[in-house]
């Protein structure tokens, strides 16, 4: 029903409505959560600032060895510092990240008004939610408000509206990119022994940046909070309406349209004065994007007889995406701190344009015998505008059979609900546009007076790129005892993908990053467990648990005819790769050469061996799932108490790698 860009699963939200009601309704809500940062990683804190054993002995020395921890053992001794100022040759670094980093919140408050009467229906409601990040001066602020109408316009004609505005601004969004301009980067590297008023605030009198020794990359955390900026705008429209003629009571005709549409305008700025960028840059991004989505529906539900009921839905679905991207970047400010595009030396715009449609039918059909055997049956074509018109259409189906045996035999009193079902399904899937062909664009600067041109792509075209195909099988159980206070969901399945769209990474030398291609088939078996619990139901509390857990086991049973491995992505020190045999999203890399008893291989000058031939560690992706929601209602008071969590995988961190080069 959902189309391709369910091949993933698909999250259905039903909203709120006010039918059913009469009079005027009013809720207000309230959450408020907190942040506290933890520390996972473990910091040294026997040897300070230095290296080779040897503490700093100049304001220059302190400066070439500012990240690096490899001095003296700590004494307490009177050491001179990169700003030239002799402090106690102490490890402080756990009062640097407590003074750094502060207490986050988050909270969100709503008032919704509804009512209705016998011909219609209405739902107003405002939401407000505020976000003070763990880190200062970072934050968001997002407003909904949301409005939703139902009438009988005549005796079998409804027609339904939803209109949904949301604004959003963030504040210095966290930067993640190493030190160079991160301040939750730079305050992990810092040697141990600078205390926070060393740092702070992260500039001189001249506003210029308070550099943390010769490497200029590493920006001083308190002059990225201080003096660099970043800063986000959002705003949203949502808007369907929903048309339904009843022409008979088992026969309906639907339309339905709907649009998405939303502008964004990101501004960043890095003044002049920052260590890395002296002159500095202004950077700032426009999008205007809509999705359009137009649907027609035909549908029956009507009793055969007695014993046999019978709906089918017919209907088409044509979706159209465009999105339109400006980009502008300034550099150099001529003007000393006047942050504005107008006042930059050297200016270069770009756009993008993005558009993309896909075209469908598709029907269903459900076959109930005394309602508690059911057959139901799903078929859908898209029509994909991304790949190439020979092979740029998917048939996909599903077939499913359930059967509930509380309502077909008589079970014990103990047994409220007992429902066994199986079924498979097909989908399809494509991929980004202008993914075929070579494109081509205009540079932001000439030659003699001359526009100089480019290809625009990153990724090698492939217009042989075939629909990627997902196939799953699932059979599950679903029981519940004692009047519905106890339940499990238990679910198997078996998920197929093939001709998977992915882009395998090659050398940049070619002028390109990567090239899209069609990956044989990977495999994907698991278990789901869904447990609810009512322990406690009075008059005036009530006690709800629901708890799940999933494992999920992968297998790569097929890149190509001429390859077994795929590199999905790659940096300095390891590497993602599909292998046949081996399950998907494998960290691949170098290590320690070890013998037979996992001991060390250490050379003549005591280092460990490290071959440069790379091995698989694992997969990154978690193999199990699972989380556990406590539910307290006190009369109209609710209290909702959420832990989950995600096991089983491998993780490459290079803040920890980073750890052991600066300070081991």
């Amino acid at each position: 029903m959902y189309g391709s860009r369910a091949k993933n699963g698909a999250i259905v939200i039903t909203t709120k409505s006010g039918a059913g009601k009469k009079g005027l309704g009013v809720e207000i809500t309230s959450h408020n959560t907190f942040d506290v940062p933890y520390y996972l990683w473990e910091i040294q804190d026997q040897y300070g600032q230095g290296y080779g054993g040897v503490k700093p002995a100049s304001q220059q020395d302190a400066a070439n060895h500012g990240q690096n921890h490899w001095g003296a053992p700590f004494d307490g001794s009177q050491v001179i510092q990169l700003d030239g100022v002799e402090r106690p040759y102490s490890y402080v670094k756990d009062q640097v990240l407590d003074d750094f980093y502060r207490t986050g919140s988050t909270s969100s408050n709503n008032i919704s008004f509804s009512g209705g009467g016998d011909n219609g229906s209405f739902r107003l409601g405002i939401t407000n939610l505020r976000n003070n990040g763990i880190i200062p001066h970072s934050g968001m602020e997002r407003n909904n408000i949301s409005l939703g109408l139902t009438q009988k316009a005549a005796k079998n004609l409804t027609i339904s509206a939803n209109v949904d505005y949301i604004t959003e601004n963030v504040n210095n969004r966290y930067v993640n990119r190493g030190t160079q301009g991160s301040a939750g980067g730079t305050i992990l590297f810092v040697n141990t022994n600078m205390p926070t008023s060393a740092l702070a605030p992260g500039y001189n009198d001249d506003l210029s940046e308070k550099v943390l020794g010769t490497d200029l990359n590493a920006t001083n955390p308190y002059f990225v909070i201080n003096r660099m900026s970043n800063k986000t705008k959002k705003d949203r429209f949502i808007t369907g309406v929903t048309t339904r003629w009843d022409v008979l009571p088992w026969l309906f005709i639907q339309g339905r349209a709907g649009q998405d549409y939303y502008t964004f305008k990101g501004d960043n700025i890095i003044p002049d004065g920052t260590g890395f960028r002296a002159n500095g840059q202004i950077d700032q991004r426009v999008m205007n994007f809509w999705e359009r989505n137009f649907e027609g529906l035909i549908g029956i539900n009507k009793d055969l007889n007695e014993d046999f009921d019978l709906a089918v839905n017919l209907g088409g679905n044509l979706m159209s995406q465009h999105r339109y991207t400006t980009s502008i970047s300034g550099l150099g400010f001529v003007v000393p701190q006047l942050h504005v595009v107008n006042n930059t030396s050297i200016r270069n715009t770009s756009t993008q344009n993005y558009d993309k449609k896909i075209n469908s039918v598709f029907g269903t059909m459900e076959l109930s015998f005394r309602n508690y055997l059911y057959l139901n049956l799903t078929g859908r074509n898209d029509w994909f505008s991304t790949l190439n018109p020979s092979s740029n259409n998917f048939f996909y189906p599903s077939a499913g059979v359930s059967f509930v045996l509380s309502d077909a035999v008589d079970l014990p009193r103990a047994i409220s609900f007992s429902k066994f079902r199986v079924a498979y399904a097909s989908v399809g899937g494509d991929t980004d546009p202008y993914g075929l062909n070579l494109t081509y664009g205009l540079l932001n600067y000439n030659y003699n007076g001359r526009p100089l041109g480019t290809i625009n792509q990153q990724t090698v075209p492939n217009n042989l790129l075939q629909p990627l195909n997902v196939d799953e099988f699932e059979a599950g159980l679903d029981i519940r005892i004692l009047d519905n206070r106890l339940g499990l969901d238990f679910a198997v399945y078996n998920k197929l993908t093939t001709n998977d769209i992915a882009v395998e990474s090659i050398s940049t030398t070619s002028g390109y990053s990567g090239v899209s291609v069609n990956v044989g088939s990977i495999r994907n078996r698991g278990v789901e467990f869904l447990l609810t619990g009512k322990p406690v139901i009075t008059d005036n509390f009530e006690w709800d648990i629901t708890g799940n857990i999933a494992y999920n086991k992968s297998k790569v049973l097929k890149i190509s005819d001429t390859s077994n491995e795929l590199i999905l992505a790659t940096t300095t020190k390891a590497f993602i790769k599909h292998i046949e045999g081996m399950e998907y999203s494998q960290i691949v890399g170098r290590t320690i050469l070890r013998d037979d008893e996992g001991r060390d291989i250490i050379d003549g000058s005591g280092l460990p061996i490290v071959p440069s031939s790379v091995v698989p560690f694992g997969t990154g992706v978690h193999r199990w799932t699972g989380g556990l929601i406590n539910n307290f209602r006190y009369k109209s008071f609710n209290l909702n108490v959420l832990v989950d969590g995600k096991f089983g995988r491998k993780k490459s961190s290079y803040t920890n790698e980073s750890f052991t080069w600066h300070r081991s």
